[in-house]
């Protein structure tokens, strides 16, 4: 027995909306948050007790938690390409 399969344009334009999201703003929202973060660890723009505790403690854990991510995010990308490309062949 045939299992059936069925992908209608909703699915299809989710499909593309995710991979948007997945490619574009989420990678980009990542991005201006290590960029702003950049700014903050420089003694330039911001210095002070704080300032310190942030560049000392805070940043380089957060940052070493979005190289992670990033990581994360590329297998991601992968693996739904994979899915949705499955998915546009079986509506077709």
């Amino acid at each position: 027995m045939a299992d059936t399969i069925k992908v209608d344009d909703q699915a299809r334009a989710a499909s593309q909306q995710f991979l948007t999201i997945l490619h574009n703003q989420l990678p980009q929202t990542v991005q201006q948050f290590q960029k702003n973060a950049d700014v903050l660890s420089n003694p330039a723009h911001w210095d002070g007790p704080k300032a310190v505790q942030f560049r000392a403690d805070v940043w380089p854990k957060v940052s070493a938690e979005f190289k992670k991510m990033e990581q994360m995010l590329q297998e991601l990308q992968q693996a739904v390409d994979k899915i949705l490309t499955n998915i546009t062949q079986a509506g077709s």
